[in-house]
């Protein structure tokens, strides 16, 4: 590949379109299970694959979890008690995004 022709403008265009991007490849990435390292099942039984190393990257909570003992999580499966899926997804979309979307109905529940 041939680098000569970037400037710094088209280089930040495409760090921004990457991020635009991000959201749908982590989602395609989490349904075909791809280099995901562990498996987080929340209270209502809903189950997501991630990949340790972004979560920890993303939450002191994580990093905790992942690098000391801890009696929620063995053998790569987390066990998040006290936690819906739905307030679950909020957090790994904004993990993955920066982005949260929470509605009054949201807040309602």
């Amino acid at each position: 590949m041939n680098y000569d022709n970037l400037s710094p403008s088209s280089s930040q265009n495409q760090v921004q379109r990457s991020r635009e991007q991000f959201p749908t490849r982590y989602y395609f990435t989490f349904e075909v299970l791809v280099v995901c390292d562990v498996k987080l099942t929340t209270d209502d039984g809903a189950v997501i694959y991630a990949r340790k190393n972004d979560l920890v990257n993303a939450s002191d909570y994580f990093n905790a979890m992942f690098n000391k003992f801890n009696e929620n999580y063995k053998d790569h499966i987390v066990i998040l008690k006290e936690l819906d899926s739905f307030a679950f997804k909020l957090i790994i979309d904004f993990i993955y995004s920066g982005l949260i979307d929470v509605t009054e109905i949201d807040l309602e529940v």
